[in-house]
C-alpha cells in the first residue's frame, strides 16, 4: 500500500530541481539570487523512507513535523520589503459553508501569532487580478543567520528565536536590525513547525480542531513558496521559488513527475485584496436549469402503506394516500428535493452582503472568545417533505438552519467520529447525534471565528417548507411537530373532519398512520423555531403545525376551520358534505358542501394564481388570498352562518370558563397512546406525551414534581377538567433537567413522579381491577422524564431500587417486565429533545426506609402519600418518619405483645438493617422502627398483601405544616 510523501523541488536556472527531504542540501541559482536550501521532514509512521537528520526534529524536547534552512545572496540590493508568500496557481480556492468558516479559524490562529509578534499579514483567497496566497515579511522568521561566506547546511543554533552573524567560526548574537539582504552577505532563513505535516498535506495542533486536511481547501494543488520583493517601481521581484506538493510513494518511485505549470507574474497580495472568486446566485432561481435530475444526487422517498399491506422483499407498497411516480404530489417530492439541494449550494456559496474577512473582524472574534459570552445549542431538527434532513443552531441568541451534510462535516472537522445520521435515521440516533454535535459546537466556540462564519448566513424555517397544496386532493404539506425538538413535514389529506397523514417506519417496520379527529377542537397559534404556528388541543391530543408563510398558514387555518366551527358532524355526502348534528335536512345539507367546495376552489385559484407570479408579486399577494378567502366564506348562505356563529359563541364560552369536557372513552388506553414514531416499546400508556412541551425545561424539578403530586390528588375528586390540567402540566417533566440535584432532592424526585404517576395512570387508564391487569398496569403506564419513558416498574425497580435487594417472589422476571437500557442509553439516547443529564440522575441511593414511603396505591400500602420538597436534612428525617408511621398504621400493628409487620418488609426482607447477633428478620425490622416495643416475649409476624387498588390516595396529614419550609 503506497503511503503520501511530499515532494519538494527547487527552481533553479529557469527549470525545478529536486529538494530531498532527507535532509540533503541542493545549490540553486536564478537571476536575482544564488545559494543553497536544506529540507528534512519527519518520516510517516512505518515508513522506510531514509531520513539523516530525524534526530534535530527532536532536539530541546522540540517535536517538529519539518525544518526548512534556505541560504541566499541577492545579486541586487532589494529597495522595498521583501515577503514569504505561499500561494496556489492551478485554480481558485474552491470553499463552502464550512471550509470558508475553517479558512476563519486559520486566518485567526495565524493573525494571533502574528499580531504577538507585530508582523504584517497579507492574504487573498483569489480574484481575477491575484492568487489565493497568504505573505508575511522575511524579517519575521524565527531564526536568521548572516555571513560573509557560504556556511554549510544546516546550521544548529542554541535558542528557537533569535538573529546570528558567523564571525571566525562561530554563531554571534545580533540585533534583527542589523542584517542585511545585499550582495555582500549570505543570509539563512530557518523556519521549524509542528503544525502543518506536509506529507499527510494536514494541519494539526490548531486550538479546538485537531487535524485539518488542507486538500479540503484547494484540492491536490501544489503549494508555491517563494521569496519576493514588493518593489513599489519595478513590481514583484522573485529571489527564490519552491513548489511542495503531496504525492504517492508509488508515484514518486515511478519516475519523474509531470513538469509543472510556469510560474505566473501575478499581483503582489495586499491587504486591500479579500474577496473570494465566486459569486452569489440565486438557488431557488438556479434550480431548475442548473441541477439537472441526472446529477441530482439519489433520494430516497416516504414509503407510506396501510397497516393491512405486506412488505415483499423489502419494499414497501404504498397506500391511495401517498404521492407516486408521475403524479402531482411524487413530482412536488422531487422539486422540494432539488430546492434543498439549491439552497445548500446556495450556503456553500458567499452569502450576499456578508463581505470577506477581514483582520479586524478576526480579532473581534479572538476577544470574543477569550473573554465573551458564548452559548449554543441545537433546539430543532427538520425533516421536510423529500426526507432532507436540517438542523437549527442557535448561537448567540441568532438562530440559522444548516443541512445535516454541513453540519456532520463541521464536526468532522472539529476532531470527532464521523456522524452517520440521515433523515430516516430513528429518534434514538437522531438525538445522539444531536448532543454529539452540541457537545462539539460548545468546543468550537474556543475557536475564534468558526461558528460566527458558519452561522452568518441566516437560513428561517419557513424558507425550508414546501407549502405545497393540492385542492384537487384536498392535501396539503405541513410541518409538524412530532415530538419535542422534531419537525417533520408531512403530506397530509383531510377526510371529512379527519385530518391523516403517514410516518414512515424504522426499517421494515410498517409505517404509521395519523388521524386527527377535528371535531371539538381548540385552534391557537404560537411561535416554534421563530416560525408562526397552529396549536391544535383535542380532549385527547394536542398537535402542533407550521406553515411556511402567512398565506399557507392562512389556506390550512380556513381548511381547519371549516371542520371546526360546526362540532360534532355526521357524513352528509361522501368526502365533503358535513352537517352539525341533529341540524341536517334537505335544504341544509348542500349548503355545508357548497361552503367546503368554495373554500377549496378559492385555494385553487390561490395556488395557480401564487405560482404563476414572480417573488415579488408573491409577497404581495399573500394579504389579497386572505381577503379574498373571506369573501368566499362571507358568500355562504344565512344559515349555514348562523349554525357557525351559534358553534363559535359556544366554543368561546367553554375557552373561557376553561371547563372542555373530555370524552367518556379517554378513560381507558386506546389509540391516542400509541407512538407512531415507534420510540418505545408497543402497549406503553405514556401519559404525559399528550402534546409537545414548547417551553423549554422547567425549574426547579423538584419543586414541579411536588406540585404535579398534590395537582394528581386534588384530581382525584375534581372531574375531567382537573384531569385535563394535569395531563397538560405533567407534560413539563418530558424537558426536565436532573442534572444538578444533590442525592436527597434526587431520591425525593423519584418518589414524587413515581406517586404522580400511579395516581394519574388511574385517572387516565381507569382502576384495574384484576391482579393481571395490575401487572399490566404497572409495566405499561409511563411518564416521560428527562426524555426517556419510565414505567412505574421502572421507575421502581431500575431507579428507586437500583442498589438495593431484589424483591422475594415467584416469577419475579415474568411480572417485572422492563426495558433495558444502558448508562450510555440515558446520557447520549433520548427520545425526544430534553437537556442531557447523567447516568447517575437515573439510580437513587439505597434506602431501606424506602419499602414503608414507597406507595403502590393498593391495600397493601398506606391510603396517604408523603410529598418532598427541598427541605433541610433534618426536615427530610422528620417527614420519613411521618411517612412510615402512616403505613404502620394502615399495614400493620404495634403492641406490647405482638407486632405486625406489613407484607412489603417481608418481600424485601433482604433490606432489613443491621441487628444484633442472633437477630430474626422480623426482630431486625421491629428493632428499626419500634425498638421500644422490642422484647423477648413479644411475636412478631408479617401481615397479608392486599392487591386491590385503593379508591384514592390523600396527603399524609401534616404535610402542609410549617415543618415544610421550600428552600
Amino acid at each position: 500500500m503506497s503511503a503520501n510523501l511530499v515532494r519538494a523541488r527547487l527552481c533553479s536556472d529557469g527549470g525545478y530541481i529536486p529538494l530531498s527531504a532527507s535532509g540533503v542540501p541542493s545549490p540553486f541559482r536564478s537571476e536575482l539570487a544564488e545559494g543553497s536550501a536544506f529540507f528534512v521532514h519527519r518520516p510517516q509512521p512505518g515508513s522506510h523512507f531514509p531520513v539523516g537528520h530525524s534526530a534535530r526534529l527532536r532536539a530541546n524536547g522540540d517535536d517538529y513535523c519539518f525544518e526548512f534552512q534556505v541560504q541566499c545572496r541577492v545579486k541586487a540590493r532589494p529597495r522595498g520589503t521583501v515577503f514569504i508568500v505561499g500561494e496556489l496557481r492551478e485554480g481558485p480556492m474552491q470553499l463552502n459553508l464550512v471550509t470558508r468558516a475553517l479558512c476563519r479559524v486559520l486566518l485567526g490562529f495565524v493573525q494571533k501569532q502574528a499580531a504577538r509578534r507585530g508582523i504584517e499579514l497579507r492574504y487573498s483567497f483569489g480574484d481575477k487580478t491575484s492568487l489565493p496566497s497568504i505573505a508575511f515579511p522575511v524579517l519575521a522568521a524565527d531564526r536568521m543567520v548572516m555571513s560573509k561566506e557560504p556556511a554549510q547546511l544546516p546550521i544548529d543554533t542554541d535558542e528557537d528565536k533569535g538573529t546570528w552573524e558567523i564571525r571566525d567560526g562561530k554563531l554571534v548574537s545580533i540585533d534583527r536590525s542589523e542584517l542585511m539582504l545585499d550582495e555582500e552577505h549570505y543570509v539563512t532563513i530557518m523556519f521549524a513547525t509542528s503544525v502543518i505535516d506536509l506529507h499527510s498535506w494536514c494541519l494539526t495542533g490548531i486550538p479546538g480542531v485537531r487535524n485539518l486536511d488542507l486538500r479540503q481547501f484547494w484540492g491536490n494543488q501544489a503549494l508555491h513558496v517563494a521569496l519576493f520583493e514588493d518593489d513599489p517601481l519595478t513590481g514583484r521581484r522573485i529571489f527564490l521559488e519552491l513548489e511542495l506538493a503531496s504525492v504517492s510513494s508509488s508515484d514518486e518511485v515511478s519516475g519523474d513527475p509531470a513538469e509543472p505549470p510556469s510560474a505566473v507574474e501575478a499581483v503582489a497580495p495586499t491587504t486591500e485584496v479579500r474577496e473570494t472568486v465566486v459569486e452569489l446566485t440565486d438557488a431557488a432561481v438556479e434550480e431548475p436549469e442548473a441541477i439537472s435530475p441526472d446529477d441530482a444526487p439519489d433520494v430516497e422517498r416516504m414509503s407510506f402503506y396501510s397497516e393491512g399491506d405486506a412488505v415483499s422483499g423489502g419494499s414497501k407498497s404504498t397506500s391511495s394516500d401517498d404521492p407516486e411516480p408521475g403524479d402531482e404530489d411524487d413530482d412536488v417530492q422531487s422539486r422540494i428535493s432539488t430546492y434543498s439541494r439549491g439552497l445548500v449550494e446556495q450556503l456553500n456559496r458567499k452569502a450576499p452582503g456578508e463581505g470577506s474577512l477581514s483582520v479586524e473582524d478576526i480579532s473581534h472574534d479572538v476577544a470574543h472568545a477569550d473573554g465573551g459570552s458564548n452559548s449554543v445549542d441545537i433546539p430543532w431538527y427538520l425533516l421536510n417533505g423529500a426526507g432532507d434532513l436540517w438542523w437549527c443552531i442557535v448561537f448567540r441568541g441568532r438562530t440559522c438552519w444548516r443541512h445535516n451534510s454541513q453540519l456532520c462535516a463541521l464536526c468532522s472537522a472539529l476532531g470527532a467520529q464521523r456522524l452517520r445520521l440521515e433523515g430516516n435515521s430513528s429518534v434514538q440516533d437522531l438525538e445522539a447525534g444531536r448532543r454529539l454535535a452540541s457537545r462539539l459546537l460548545e468546543q468550537g466556540c474556543s475557536v475564534p471565528g468558526l461558528l460566527e462564519e458558519f452561522t452568518s448566513a441566516e437560513v428561517a424555517v419557513g424558507t425550508l417548507l414546501s407549502g405545497e397544496v393540492r385542492p384537487r386532493k384536498q392535501a396539503m404539506f405541513i410541518g409538524v411537530v412530532e415530538a419535542e425538538g422534531r419537525i417533520a413535514e408531512r403530506y397530509a389529506r383531510l377526510y371529512g373532519e379527519t385530518l391523516r397523514w403517514r410516518v414512515p417506519g424504522q426499517g421494515l417496520s410498517r409505517s404509521e398512520e395519523v388521524a386527527v379527529e377535528l371535531r371539538r377542537c381548540e385552534v391557537s397559534t404560537t411561535s416554534v423555531a421563530g416560525a408562526q404556528a397552529l396549536v391544535l388541543r383535542m380532549p385527547q391530543r394536542g398537535f402542533v403545525f407550521l406553515a411556511k408563510d402567512p398565506a399557507h398558514q392562512g389556506v390550512i387555518s380556513d381548511c381547519l376551520q371549516s371542520c371546526v366551527i360546526r362540532g360534532d358532524v355526521e357524513p352528509a355526502t361522501e368526502g365533503w358534505g358535513l352537517m352539525p348534528a341533529g341540524l341536517a335536512s334537505p335544504t341544509c345539507a348542500p349548503s355545508a358542501s357548497t361552503h367546503l367546495q368554495e373554500v377549496w376552489a378559492a385555494v385553487r385559484r390561490h395556488v395557480a394564481s401564487f405560482a404563476a407570479m414572480v417573488p415579488g408579486q408573491q409577497r404581495a399577494a399573500v394579504a389579497a388570498t386572505t381577503v379574498q378567502q373571506r369573501a368566499v366564506e362571507a358568500a355562504t348562505s344565512v344559515q349555514q352562518r348562523a349554525v357557525e356563529a351559534a358553534t363559535s359563541v359556544q366554543q368561546r364560552a367553554a375557552s373561557a370558563a376553561s371547563t372542555v369536557q373530555l370524552p367518556v372513552h379517554i378513560l381507558r388506553p386506546a389509540a391516542p397512546w400509541h407512538d407512531p414514531l415507534q420510540r418505545w416499546p408497543k402497549g406503553r400508556i405514556v401519559i404525559n406525551n399528550a402534546e409537545p412541551w414548547l417551553q423549554g425545561p422547567p425549574a426547579p424539578v423538584l419543586a414541579l414534581s411536588a406540585g404535579l403530586l398534590r395537582c394528581a390528588v386534588d384530581a382525584q375528586g375534581g372531574g375531567e377538567p382537573a384531569v385535563r390540567e394535569l395531563t397538560a402540566r405533567s407534560c413539563a417533566l418530558k424537558c426536565a433537567s436532573l442534572a444538578g440535584l444533590g442525592e436527597q432532592d434526587l431520591w425525593c424526585f423519584w418518589v414524587n413522579t413515581f406517586h404522580c404517576l400511579i395516581i394519574h395512570a388511574q385517572l387516565v387508564a381507569g382502576r384495574p381491577r384484576m391482579v393481571q391487569h395490575m401487572v399490566s398496569f404497572f409495566n405499561n403506564c409511563s411518564y416521560v422524564v428527562a426524555g426517556h419513558v419510565l414505567s412505574l416498574a421502572e421507575i421502581e425497580h431500575c431507579i428507586l431500587r437500583k442498589h438495593m435487594t431484589k424483591p422475594r417472589m415467584l416469577l419475579v422476571k415474568s411480572i417485572v417486565r422492563i426495558w433495558p437500557r444502558t448508562e450510555e442509553d440515558f446520557e447520549t439516547r433520548p427520545c425526544m429533545n430534553a437537556p442531557p443529564c447523567p447516568a447517575a440522575c437515573f439510580s437513587c441511593r439505597p434506602d431501606w426506609r424506602l419499602n414503608l414511603v414507597l406507595n403502590a396505591a393498593n391495600h397493601g400500602s398506606a391510603d396517604a402519600v408523603p410529598v418532598f420538597e427541598a427541605m433541610t436534612e433534618d426536615q427530610f428525617e422528620r417527614a420519613i418518619r411521618r411517612a412510615i408511621r402512616s403505613t404502620l398504621d394502615c399495614c400493620g400493628s404495634t403492641g406490647r405483645e405482638a407486632i405486625e409487620l406489613p407484607y412489603s418488609l417481608y418481600r424485601y426482607r433482604d433490606d432489613a438493617p443491621p441487628g444484633a447477633a442472633g437477630d430474626t428478620v422480623e426482630r431486625r425490622w421491629a428493632r428499626a422502627l419500634v425498638p421500644e416495643l422490642l422484647s423477648a416475649n413479644v411475636r412478631i409476624t408479617f401481615g397479608t398483601y392486599g392487591w386491590t387498588m385503593r379508591p384514592r390516595l390523600d396527603l399524609i396529614p401534616g404535610q402542609d405544616d410549617v415543618e415544610f419550609v421550600s428552600i
